[in-house]
C-alpha cells in the first residue's frame, strides 16, 4: 500500500510540471537574462496556446506597452514564447515559469 501511495505521489507531482498553463491574466515578475536581474513585475495575459506579456509602472518601461506576444510552446521543460511572425524560429529569448511567475527575457 505504501508503495502505492508513492508512485502515485511521483506521478502526479511529474504530471504538474508538465502542465499548460491556464488560461487567465496574471502578474509575473519581470527578469532580464541579459543584466542577470528583476525589474518589477508586469502582466501576463494567457488565452489557450497564446501569451501577451504587459508592463506595469515598475518594470522600466511605458505602462501598458506591449512587450511580447506569441504562442506558448514546451520546450526543454519550459514555456517559451514563439513569436506569431516567427513560428518557425524557436529560439529561447523569451519564455516563463509558471510555478514562481517569472517572465524571462533578454
Amino acid at each position: 500500500m505504501k508503495q502505492v501511495i508513492t508512485i502515485l505521489f511521483f506521478l502526479l507531482s511529474v504530471s504538474s510540471f508538465a502542465q499548460k498553463p491556464q488560461s487567465g491574466v496574471y502578474k509575473f515578475k519581470y527578469f532580464d537574462l541579459e543584466y542577470n536581474k528583476f525589474h518589477g513585475t508586469c502582466k501576463v495575459i494567457i488565452r489557450k496556446d497564446s501569451i501577451k506579456v504587459f508592463a506595469v509602472e515598475d518594470c522600466h518601461r511605458k505602462a501598458g506597452e506591449l512587450i511580447s506576444e506569441g504562442t506558448l510552446k514546451k520546450k526543454n521543460n519550459r514555456w517559451i514564447i514563439v513569436p506569431f511572425k516567427h513560428l518557425e524560429d524557436e529560439g529561447m529569448d523569451e519564455y516563463i515559469d509558471v510555478n514562481k511567475k517569472i517572465f524571462y527575457t533578454y
